[in-house]
């Protein structure tokens, strides 16, 4: 990759693949979400691990999908604030996803899930796709925070002032 900024087109190609990911993975389309990744591509999912090629990443998607009946039926993971950075392997790309859920028994709907993607894309076959698709979700220990320790809540002596 040259040292250029990426264009408009192609960080609009990079978001549409996040969306035909994000499309396949939340209607249970196999072979959409597996069109996404390159074919030594990786899934990286916790607590799952490292899912590497089509395989293993069709074994880790059937166990999220079938794994708990009506656990992943309704379910959209909302991508945002996308970071670009040009990378001898590709392009670097950082997002926020958001996973609402509509339970289809209550009918309520709620925010299940919050986290971060750190995916490497690439060009292959004319197309963008994942190389690497890293999951984060955020829970005490891997909400992202660079500031200083005083914003963190201190459980004996209540939020900081």
């Amino acid at each position: 990759m040259s040292d250029a900024k990426l264009s408009a087109e192609e960080r609009l190609d990079i978001q549409e693949l996040f969306a035909r990911y994000c499309w396949g993975l939340n209607t249970g389309n196999i072979d959409q979400v597996l069109s996404c990744f390159t074919e030594d591509g990786a899934l990286v999912h916790p607590p799952q691990g490292r899912c590497q090629g089509e395989e293993a990443i069709r074994t880790l998607l059937d166990e999220l999908w079938y794994g708990r009946p009506s656990w992943f039926i309704g379910r959209q993971h909302l991508a945002t604030q996308f970071l670009f950075e040009k990378t001898a392997e590709g392009v670097q790309v950082k997002a926020y996803w958001t996973i609402t859920q509509k339970d289809v028994d209550s009918g309520r709907t709620y925010i299940y899930a919050l986290g971060h993607w750190d995916n490497l894309c690439v060009i292959e076959g004319r197309a963008w796709r994942f190389r690497i698709l890293d999951v984060t979700i955020w829970g005490k220990e891997t909400v992202p925070w660079v500031g200083e320790d005083r914003a963190v809540f201190h459980p004996t002596i209540g939020r900081s002032q």
